[in-house]
Parts: C-alpha cells; sequence; structure tokens
C-alpha cells in the first residue's frame, strides 16, 4: 500500500517537473522570439499592446482553446494555473520571509548578531550578540525589544566570561538575577537600575558572607553576615557595615554580643559574651570597649565590678568584688583605685583609707563586726605598717589600736604588753622612765580564734608577704617560737623567714608551719636594739657616787684580764687621735667629733664581744647538734642556744648599724675612725657626766688595755 502512495507521489512529482520545464522551454522561445521581433519596433508595440491585453483576458478567464494550454507530454496544462501558481509562490515567499520568519526566529529561534549589527536598534525577540566576526565571544544574550533588552537575559564581559544572568529592564539589571566576577557567583537576589536592590545574598571566593537586605548595592536594613559560612553578625547594616542593633557571634555561632552598632563596632547600650556563651559585661559601649555604666561579671557568672568604665577599663566610681561578699568601694583611675576607698564584708564596713597594688596600702581604718575602730593608722601589703608602729610612743601605740578595744598587762621587769584581741595584735614596750617615753619594741599578729574577719597575715585575702630589696639580709630556717601571753600560736618549731633591717633597726620574721608557706602562722616586728633595762624606783645616786663605783669597779679588776687578746682591734687602728680633734673650726665641732668618736668606739668594743661570744655559741650549737644526731644531747639545750644565737645576730646588726651611723657622723668632719686610736678617747670623758652604762663598757676597755 505505501509503495503504491510513494509511486503516485513520484510520479506526481515529476510531472510538475516536466510541466515547469515544458513551461520554462516555451517562455524561453517566446523571448528568442521576442528579442527578433524587436528589430521591427512599431510592428512589435502593436503586437505587444494586443499580446498584453490578450494574455490578461486569458489568464482571468478559463481556458476556451487549445493554445490556452501547454501540452506536457501526454498532459495539457492550463497557462492561467501555471501563471497564478508562480504568482502564489512568489506571493507565499516574500510572506514567508517578511512575516512568518521573523515571526517564527522572534518566538521559536534565536537570532545571531555581531555587535556592530545595524538590524539591532530594532530587532524584537532573542538574539545571542556576538563580538568577534566568528560569533564565539558573546557580548550578551536574551530577548531584545526594538533593540533593547527586556526579560530574561545574560551579559558577558569582554572575554566571554558570564558576568550577569537574570531579569533586565530597559536593557539593566531589574528584578531576580545573579552577579558573577570571574566566573564565580558574588550576588544573587534582587536588583533595580542596575544596582543590588532589596533581598540578596552576597558570596566572595564562592562563599556566603551576607544574606540580607541591600540598597544601592551594599547590605542595607536588616541581615547576617558570614566568615567560612559560620554566622557573624545578624542584624541592622548601613552602607555595608553593621549599624543599629545587632547580635555579633564568635565560633561556632556562639552568641558575644548583642546591643548597638556603630559603624561596626559595639556603641550604645549592649551585652558581651565569653567564647563559651557566659555574660561577661552589660552596660555602655564606645569605640567598641566598655565606656558610660556597666557591669562585669566573671567566668562563674558572679558579678566582679559595677561602676564607670572608660576605654574599656574602670574609671570613675565603682564598686568591685574582690571575692564573694567583699565589695571594694572607690573611684578608679585606669583601671586601678585612686585615693580612699571602702571595703565592705557582706554589708558591713571593713577597711576605709589607702589602696595601692591590689591591697590596703597607707593610712586606714579596721572595723569590727559592730562597726567599731580597731586600727586607724599606717599598713602595708594588706597588712599593719610594723616599722611605723614601732616608731609610735606606747600612748601614739594605744591610739592605734583605739584605747578602748585594748588592754595592758605586765610581762616583766623589763616590759609589759598592750593586746587587741579582737584584732589579733600584740605589742611589746619599755616602761617609761625620767629620761625617755616608753617604747614599743616588738608587735606581733596572730590568728584570731574563730574568726572569720581579719585577714592580717600573709597568705591570707589581699595580704602579701613582703618583698624585700636585694641588699636586705633574709635568713631562712627553723626556729622554735616560745610566744608571748595572750598570743594564740602554739608554742613550738616553724619555718621562720627573717629580714634584718639594721638601717632602720627593724628585724621582720614570718612563722610558718612548715616549708610550704602558706598562710603565716605569726608576724612579728622588733628592734635590733635590745630592751632597755627598767629603773629602778629607788633615789637616782649621784655624779660622784657614779664615778666612785666606777673607780671601784677598776679596782677590783685583775690587771691581766684580757692580756691574752690581740693588741690590734678590727674595727679602729693605731692613728694619732689628736690631728682628727685639730681639723675642728671650732669647740662645738671638736664636742661633736668627740661624740661620734666615742660611740663609734663604744659600738665597736660591743660589736667585737658579740662576735666572740656568737663565735663560743656557735661552736656550742655545733657540738649539741652533733649529740643529738648520735643519740645523745639535749634539744632543749640544742633550742635554746639557737635563739641565743639568733638573738645575738640580732645585736650585732644593731651595732653594726650605730656603728656606721657613728662613721658617717665622724666623716662630716674629715675624720675616718676604723684608722683612728679610739679607744684613748677615755681621757676625753667627763667623770662628773658619764653615764653607768657607759662606764661600765669604759671599764671593759680599761681592764683590755691596762
Amino acid at each position: 500500500m505505501f509503495s503504491q502512495l510513494f509511486t503516485q507521489l513520484f510520479k506526481f512529482v515529476g510531472i510538475f517537473f516536466r510541466t515547469i520545464k515544458a513551461f520554462a522551454l516555451r517562455q524561453l522561445r517566446g523571448i528568442t522570439t521576442y528579442f527578433q521581433r524587436l528589430k521591427n519596433f512599431s510592428h512589435n508595440a502593436a503586437m505587444m499592446a494586443t499580446s498584453t491585453m490578450q494574455s490578461a483576458a486569458n489568464v482571468s478567464q478559463k481556458p476556451t482553446k487549445r493554445g490556452d494550454y501547454i501540452e506536457v507530454g501526454n498532459l495539457l496544462i492550463s497557462k492561467m494555473f501555471l501563471v497564478r501558481l508562480v504568482i502564489g509562490i512568489v506571493i507565499v515567499g516574500m510572506l514567508i520571509w517578511f512575516f512568518v520568519w521573523p515571526f517564527l526566529l522572534s518566538r521559536f529561534f534565536t537570532a545571531r548578531f555581531r555587535e556592530d549589527d545595524a538590524r539591532i536598534r530594532d530587532w524584537s525577540g532573542k538574539v545571542i550578540v556576538y563580538s568577534d566576526p566568528k560569533k564565539t565571544v558573546p557580548v550578551y544574550e536574551g530577548r531584545l525589544e526594538k533593540g533593547v533588552l527586556q526579560g530574561s537575559g545574560k551579559r558577558y564581559d569582554e572575554n566571554g566570561v558570564l558576568v550577569y544572568d537574570g531579569n533586565f529592564q530597559d536593557g539593566v539589571y531589574s528584578g531576580t538575577g545573579n552577579k558573577y566576577e570571574d566566573g564565580l557567583l558574588v550576588y544573587s537576589g534582587q536588583f533595580l537600575n542596575g544596582v543590588s536592590e532589596g533581598n540578596g545574598a552576597l558570596y566572595r571566593e564562592g562563599s556566603l558572607v551576607y544574606q540580607g537586605s541591600f540598597h544601592s548595592d551594599l547590605p542595607s536594613g536588616n541581615g547576617t553576615s558570614f566568615v567560612n559560612d559560620k554566622k557573624r553578625y545578624q542584624g541592622q547594616f548601613d552602607e555595608g557595615v553593621p549599624n543599629g542593633n545587632g547580635k555579633a557571634y564568635g565560633p561556632n555561632d556562639v552568641l558575644t554580643y548583642e546591643g548597638g552598632f556603630v559603624d561596626g563596632v559595639f556603641s550604645g547600650k549592649g551585652k558581651k559574651y565569653t567564647f563559651a556563651g557566659k555574660l561577661s559585661y552589660e552596660g555602655d559601649f564606645a569605640n567598641g570597649k566598655p565606656s558610660g555604666t556597666g557591669k562585669e561579671y566573671g567566668a562563674d557568672g558572679a558579678l566582679i565590678y559595677e561602676g564607670e568604665f572608660s576605654d574599656g577599663v574602670y574609671n570613675g566610681k565603682g564598686i568591685y568584688t574582690l571575692s564573694p561578699g567583699n565589695l571594694l568601694e572607690a573611684t578608679f583611675t585606669k583601671g586601678v583605685p585612686d585615693g580612699t576607698v571602702r571595703w565592705s564584708k557582706n554589708g558591713s564596713l571593713y577597711y576605709e583609707g589607702e589602696w595601692k597594688n591590689g591591697k590596703p596600702s597607707g593610712f586606714g581604718k579596721l572595723y569590727n563586726h559592730a562597726g567599731d575602730v580597731l586600727y586607724q593608722g599606717q599598713l602595708l601589703d594588706g597588712t599593719l605598717d610594723g616599722a611605723w608602729l614601732l616608731s609610735l610612743t606606747v600612748d601614739a601605740f594605744r591610739q592605734a589600736l583605739g584605747e578602748t578595744q585594748t588592754t595592758s598587762y605586765r610581762e616583766n621587769d623589763r616590759s609589759f604588753l598592750i593586746s587587741s584581741p579582737e584584732l589579733g595584735v600584740i605589742g611589746r614596750c619599755n616602761y617609761r622612765t625620767d629620761s625617755a617615753e616608753s617604747e614599743v619594741y616588738s608587735v606581733y599578729i596572730f590568728p584570731v580564734a574563730n574568726s572569720d574577719w581579719f585577714h592580717l597575715l600573709p597568705g591570707e585575702d589581699n595580704v602579701n608577704a613582703p618583698e624585700w630589696p636585694e641588699n636586705i639580709r633574709i635568713k631562712r630556717g627553723a626556729l622554735r617560737f616560745n610566744p608571748p601571753e595572750g598570743v594564740t600560736a602554739a608554742k613550738g618549731d616553724y619555718y621562720s623567714i627573717m629580714a634584718f633591717e639594721p638601717d632602720r633597726d627593724l628585724r621582720t620574721t614570718l612563722l610558718y608551719q612548715d616549708k610550704a608557706q602558706q598562710t603565716a602562722s605569726v608576724l612579728t616586728w622588733s628592734r635590733l636594739s635590745l630592751l632597755p633595762e627598767k629603773e629602778s624606783e629607788s633615789e637616782e645616786p649621784s655624779e660622784s657616787e657614779k664615778m666612785g663605783d666606777f673607780l671601784k669597779s677598776l679596782d677590783s679588776m685583775e690587771p691581766l684580764v684580757g692580756a691574752d687578746l690581740p693588741t690590734n682591734h678590727p674595727y679602729y687602728g693605731e692613728d694619732d687621735i689628736s690631728s682628727a680633734l685639730a681639723a675642728c673650726q671650732t669647740p662645738e665641732q671638736a664636742g661633736e667629733l668627740t661624740e661620734a668618736l666615742v660611740e663609734y668606739w663604744r659600738l665597736s668594743e660591743t660589736q667585737k664581744g658579740l662576735e666572740d661570744n656568737l663565735s663560743r655559741v656557735e661552736t656550742m650549737l655545733t657540738d649539741e647538734r652533733s649529740a643529738l644526731s648520735m643519740g645523745n644531747g639535749s634539744e632543749t639545750l640544742a633550742a635554746s642556744l639557737a635563739d641565743e644565737k639568733l638573738a645575738l645576730e640580732g645585736r650585732i646588726l644593731s651595732a653594726q648599724s650605730g656603728r656606721k651611723q657613728a662613721e658617717l657622723a665622724a666623716g662630716k668632719f674629715g675624720a675616718e675612725p676604723s684608722k683612728l686610736a679610739v679607744d684613748k678617747m677615755l681621757l676625753f670623758f667627763d667623770p662628773g657626766s658619764l653615764d653607768l652604762d657607759q662606764l661600765s663598757v669604759a671599764a671593759a676597755a680599761w681592764a683590755r688595755y691596762k
């Protein structure tokens, strides 16, 4: 069946082409005849007119004779049909070329033009426009309306790399689209008049960096910024930077700040958090740092500071939390208290005064639970200033401890004690004499039983052990401590740290339970000079009686006492003292020099005697400790010798300090006591006014050099 159909079809096509061929040949012959007839112009003109009229009439009429047909083989085809067919083909071709093809091209096909093609100006439809003759580098593609891009399209750079893919309006980006740089997506979202406007997402090197509102190509309005695909900020933007209220995030999307922003930094009211998500600060910010009024919190969430800030540090009035319940109210400058502070414990005032390096230092007051003043005076490194206390008279010492809060009681014939049991302080004082007021010679600080109030020992809250300069002699080791009455520390062996300051006539002792040196058990300050003897209550002997006693003591001495001692002395020489005295300009200067040389001689003799005694005690202590190591000996005797050794060392340091001062006093007149025979100064003593203490020393010197 199909074979017959194709056979008839081929026959029809063959007949059609043969008909056209015959028609063409006839026309060719007619044209040839026509050119021949052109030679006769008049005849031709008449014939042409007649033929034209006849042909027109024949075409418009049905064929009536054989001449109106064209014989093609066995077929006769009407000339009128052929003419109409040709005209129809021409008309159809023109319709297709001018109407159908442009319609199909604009609706269903894509036109390809070069950039300089004039047709583009008025073209409507889908196009791809190229910049090169071979049409390999596109410039843009999409739908043109009268030469202008409208709707969905794409734009490329000079190298043919895509720069935009999305909607166009009047040739510019408008609507939803994607923007690219070097082939990578940099923006996806809404456009208006060629710029990002509305909601969108910003990318950098393929990673999302911002998602939210845009205005004039910049993030503006509410949005979220990202770093390494992790959220870093969420809130309001203006011209590409955070401005307004927002939240900042750290690693793993942990909130680190929420509050106001100005030009990308914290400003205004806000809250700052640690990377663990704990609130660390809330209050005012400026330029990214706490400034204004705010609160600072610790890692455990407890309040550390509440008050004024500036440039990230405490500045102005505020309350600082030393520890739970311990509040420090002060005016701060650059993060540290400046001026007077108020230290409260659990709502009650504990200390009021000066503050330095995180501790009470300077003048201040200590209060008990009831609000009574238990101490007012100098403090140092969080505890009392021992050197200052030793400089006080007894009356001033009582006032410092609060007279109504202290008790006094006798220790022995040479000293009495002033105690502040609630404070945990005891002072050892000598008795008043006709020549001098009572003075403080030792101060003890010890723990107060069942008290959580006062912390005055090194190692406790806000109390540090003293830091002495390198030139201060420090001695460490075991020490047996026999506390005065009222000191709560137990009698026994302690690990001790002793600092000797001869220039200040001061020894500081810290006693610990062991070498770990956690919290001190006792803190003491003592004078290196010995506690003076109490004056007798009997009538003072006359000066003549003193001299008689002195001469009597000299007569009773053996002539050879000290004969085996060396003739030279380690602390003064053999130069004639007269030359030093002769250099003085006035009798007053000579008197001052004499006093200085005598004092130097006295202290030199004292030191030499103490050193000899120390050597003897050290030998005995070494022997006793050796005996103890072998299972013999006495621990009590060893401890006693160790205490005696310690006392001798302190007295030697005191003598050294005094001798140095006397040497400086003599040096003002050009004298060098270490080179002079100061022992000859006995010649210058006034027997009528010689003090008995000096007489005893003079007697010993006389016996030595007699």
